[in-house]
C-alpha cells in the first residue's frame, strides 16, 4: 500500500507479529490397523529398510532425520536400546519394543552395503528423505514419516508413559510441544461419549 502511495507510513512491523501455538495437536489420524497394514505392504513389497524406517518413527517416534542418520554401532539390540542423534545434536537414548528389534534384525539379514549408516544405498552412502517419502507415497496417500512419529506420540500418551517420559523419547526440547498430544483420538472420544 505504501509503493502504490495509498499509505504514508507502515502501521505494522515485522517484529509486531505474534506466534499463536496452537492448543493440541490434531487427534491421530491414522489407525494401529492401518499403521499396521501400511508397514506390512512395504516388507511384501521387498522394502525391508522403508519397512523398518516406518517401524523406528511409529514405534520409536524418531524424526525421519535422526532415522536416516543412525549408524550400526548405535544399537545395542542385547538390551533394547538406541542412541539418537536428535536436533542440536543432542543425543539421548530410546528404547526399542521387540516390532522394533525384530524388523532390525531382519532387515540386517539382507542390509547389502560396507556403510557405517544402518540404511545406506550402495552409490552415494546415506538414503536421502526424498526417496523415503517417495516410496511412502506410493502406498499411502495418508501416512508419511511425521504422521508415523506422531502417532508414537498419541500411543504412548494413551498407553500411559508420563508426558515427561514422552517428551524425552521424541526428542522434544519443549514439553510443550508433548501436551500438544495430551488430547484424545476420535475413537477414545467416542466410546467416551457413549457411555454417558
Amino acid at each position: 500500500m505504501i509503493e502504490q502511495g495509498i499509505q504514508q507510513e507502515q502501521v505494522i512491523s515485522k517484529k509486531d507479529n505474534i506466534k499463536i501455538q496452537q492448543n493440541y495437536a490434531n487427534p491421530s489420524n491414522v489407525t494401529k490397523q492401518e499403521v499396521d497394514a501400511f508397514r506390512q505392504q512395504l516388507l511384501a513389497s521387498g522394502y525391508q529398510d522403508v519397512y523398518c524406517i516406518a517401524t523406528l518413527l511409529a514405534y520409536a517416534g524418531l524424526r525421519i532425520s535422526e532415522a536416516l542418520s543412525i549408524q550400526l554401532t548405535d544399537f545395542n539390540l542385547t538390551v533394547g536400546e538406541l542412541k539418537v542423534r536428535g536436533k542440536g545434536d543432542k543425543d539421548r537414548i530410546v528404547y526399542l519394543n521387540d516390532k522394533i528389534i525384530n524388523s532390525i534384525r531382519e532387515f540386517l539379514r539382507v542390509r547389502d552395503s560396507d556403510s557405517s549408516y544402518m540404511f545406506a544405498n550402495k552409490s552415494s552412502g546415506i538414503i536421502h528423505r526424498s526417496t523415503i517419502n517417495k516410496v511412502f507415497n506410493k502406498y499411502s496417500s495418508k501416512i508419511t514419516p511425521h504422521i508415523l512419529r506422531h502417532y508414537f506420540c498419541t500411543i504412548a500418551l494413551e498407553g500411559g508413559l508420563s508426558v515427561h517420559e514422552v517428551a524425552y523419547l521424541a526428542g522434544h526440547s519443549n514439553i510443550h510441544t508433548t501436551l500438544l498430544y495430551l488430547n484424545p483420538s476420535r475413537e477414545s472420544m467416542r466410546n467416551k461419549i457413549s457411555q454417558l
